[in-house]
């Protein structure tokens, strides 16, 4: 948003792409850096969403988010990604010959946990797609997962029978934190990028990094670093024996186009 454009005039433009489905999905890719996280696997990657507005300007989550979320908007939104990527991944499947659908980690609005329409939407669009089990993973912040999960237990109780993966974001290793994971059934921990940024110059972020791989692993649960931005610190995490890393020193986020589909 430019200095003198306020919210609303974003409003009805972003409405407007929601009945359209004029949102552009990117993906961020995540690699493997242990054995344990399957580097023979499927590829695995982060979806992300752009909004174009006027047709030249890309503008990045943070300043359309808040508005969708103050209408109501976001399970909505979250919808669409869940469509566009199931349909992405079927038509690669069908149109280039070995082509192996990604796997997707998808993040949820508050609103969509909440929201028990957006369970029932989810499985009525595996049934309508029949993706590989692993198509989708959903991604919940830390916070929402400690604020609303009785909400993500059942959302969780609903999809992860039918093939779909759960996780928290954002993850900071609190002793509320790690309680949840005991708690709720989930298969991944992104660990915070505040953490990540500071492993090589803070001991005590190296060692809490450290004691947040450790524990998840103790509990079955697959690590992946967030803003992994040089060389030393994925040095760094790969010793540690973090599973997955994720950040500009791994992959800019690219357009979701084409390791991807052709046009469907």
């Amino acid at each position: 948003m430019s200095a003198d454009e306020e919210p609303n005039d974003l409003l009805n433009p972003l409405i407007g792409a929601l009945r359209r489905g004029h949102y552009l999905l990117y993906c961020q890719r995540i690699e493997p850096l242990t054995v344990n996280a399957g580097a023979a696997e499927r590829p695995y990657q982060e979806v992300l969403i752009r909004f174009l507005e006027e047709e030249t300007r890309l503008l990045p989550p943070g300043m359309f988010f808040p508005i969708l979320q103050e209408q109501g908007l976001m399970p909505l939104l979250d919808c669409w990604v869940v469509s566009q990527v199931l349909k992405l991944a079927q038509a690669g499947t069908l149109g280039k010959a070995g082509w192996v659908a990604p796997r997707n980690s998808i993040n949820l609005s508050e609103d969509s946990v909440l929201d028990p329409e957006f369970g029932d939407f989810v499985v009525a669009q595996l049934a309508k797609w029949n993706p590989s089990a692993g198509t989708l993973d959903f991604e919940i912040l830390e916070l929402v997962a400690l604020s609303q999960t009785e909400a993500l237990l059942e959302l969780i109780s609903a999809l992860a029978p039918r093939g779909c993966n759960f996780g928290i974001g954002s993850f900071k290793g609190g002793a509320d934190q790690m309680n949840l994971l005991k708690e709720v059934p989930i298969s991944f921990v992104k660990i915070d990028g505040s953490l990540i940024r500071k492993i090589l110059v803070s001991r005590a972020d190296l060692q809490r990094v450290a004691d947040i791989n450790e524990r998840c692993h103790a509990l079955g649960i697959v690590t992946v670093a967030e803003l992994v931005e040089d060389t030393e610190t994925l040095r760094l995490l790969t010793d540690m024996g973090v599973d997955y890393a994720q950040g500009f020193q791994i992959s800019q986020p690219t357009p979701y186009l084409a390791t991807d589909a052709p046009d469907a």
